[in-house]
């Protein structure tokens, strides 16, 4: 009697030779932990999803290439502040454009208590002299959504190997669960914060604790879009060189222009 081993999932065979990568960030944790190395540092996000992708590969070991699935971004805003309604519509409508980014812009709430008085502990719910809302704003939620995709997205089969990009001991669990489930975290990382982070996922991409390495992983991509532009282009060249080439027994005077410029 012929057995016959498990039916390749649906992972097995959409991806053959190849392992879907899709990379979450927590924008704050992550924006806060660089303005600590470089206040002025920016972060191109039409390049770091694909970059952070490729960088798996020498942590993995696999023969197989990665493919990036998409970038999953979450942030929390203040709505009553002009400044954060603009980081709100920066968010949403610049960081979602970007090919494979998925955005996810939680609102803070304010807090329940107000602070109190350093000397007498009293609470202070309003400013003495404007009378403005002293209670502050805390993030609620971003930690537990972000997650709950991680979570739903590996069940979905929509990737292999997920970057997280946070120093956050409350996905410590997260990485485990998946871990023990079979699929690979890899903790970006931004050392020393997140050591913890780092011992409970597969592995690590190490960001430095200084920019020149998430600089140096952004150049990346870009050297191998301009590298694919150029193979593109040779093909291209090359075709029209064949075609002239046949064409060379009825121009007179052999070779025409077009393929001298080609040359």
């Amino acid at each position: 009697m012929m057995t016959s081993g498990p039916k390749p999932t649906h992972r097995d065979t959409a991806r053959a030779g190849r392992y879907g990568v899709r990379v979450f960030v927590d924008f704050w944790n992550y924006t806060l932990s660089m303005r600590e190395v470089d206040p002025a540092f920016r972060t191109d996000w039409s390049k770091l999803g694909p970059a952070l992708s490729r960088a798996t590969a020498t942590v993995v070991g696999s023969e197989r290439t990665p493919e990036h699935q998409g970038l999953n971004f979450y942030g929390s805003y203040d709505p009553s502040s002009d400044q954060d309604r603009k980081l709100h519509r920066w968010a949403t409508k610049v960081v979602a454009s970007f090919p494979g980014n998925r955005v996810v812009m939680s609102p803070r709430p304010r807090k329940l208590s107000p602070p109190g008085c350093p000397a007498c502990r009293e609470p202070l719910a309003n400013c003495p002299a404007c009378g403005a809302d002293m209670r502050g704003t805390e993030e609620k939620g971003v930690d537990v959504r972000m997650a709950t995709d991680m979570i739903s997205l590996a069940w979905s089969d929509n990737y292999d190997v997920a970057v997280l990009v946070s120093s956050d001991r409350d996905f410590i669990p997260v990485a485990e669960f998946l871990g023990d489930r079979g699929l690979k975290v890899i903790h970006g990382a931004i050392p020393p914060k997140g050591a913890h982070l780092s011992t409970a996922s597969w592995g690590s991409i190490d960001l430095g604790g200084h920019k020149t390495k998430v600089e140096a992983l952004l150049e990346g991509v870009a050297r191998d879009a301009a590298e694919a532009l150029r193979e593109a282009l040779g093909v291209a060249v090359r075709a029209a060189r064949t075609d002239l080439g046949a064409s060379e027994h009825r121009v007179p005077g052999g070779v025409g222009p077009l393929d001298r410029a080609l040359v």
